[in-house]
């Protein structure tokens, strides 16, 4: 992701992208970034989640006529947990 020269981290390409798709989380999910570090072969950083989701997807009253199928696409809810955010974090960049 770069090298450090006198002391300083000096992004190359992949850095470069890797600290893009990093400061666009708070825009795929409800988090803050604070202080983070890219280093030649890892990244340091801390991620504020914001929301209080637990992962409780609003279940509305039963239709009837509603399948199973039809009333599980309409409540999934995505995760806000650590591993998820993650989880796309490296996907983003390792397609990028």
């Amino acid at each position: 992701m770069g090298e450090i020269i006198d002391g300083k981290m000096k992004l190359n390409a992949a850095g470069k992208i890797i600290e893009s798709i990093w400061k666009s989380l708070p825009k795929r999910f409800p988090v803050v970034l604070d202080e983070y570090q890219i280093m030649p072969n890892h990244l340091h950083g801390i991620i504020v989640i914001e929301s209080n989701n637990v992962g409780a997807g609003f279940m509305p009253a039963r239709d009837e006529r509603a399948t199973i199928a039809t009333v599980r696409a309409t409540t999934r809810v995505a995760p806000t947990t650590i591993g998820y955010i993650i989880g796309a974090f490296k996907s983003l960049t390792t397609h990028e």
